[in-house]
């Protein structure tokens, strides 16, 4: 599984697990969020690709 409940909230080990999971995209006081999975660091994580 890519997505586990840790203390304190739900972490999700990428962008694509947190997708699959129906989580994103995530705000940053949203379960989950981590600032690694914000790549232009606006505060929400895991946007989709602008294409």
């Amino acid at each position: 599984m890519t997505s586990s409940e840790r203390p304190g909230g739900v972490y999700y080990e990428n962008c694509d697990a947190a997708w699959a999971a129906g989580a994103a995209p995530m705000e940053s006081d949203e379960p989950g969020y981590r600032g690694e999975l914000d790549r232009d660091k606006d505060g929400t994580a895991c946007e989709p690709d602008d294409s």
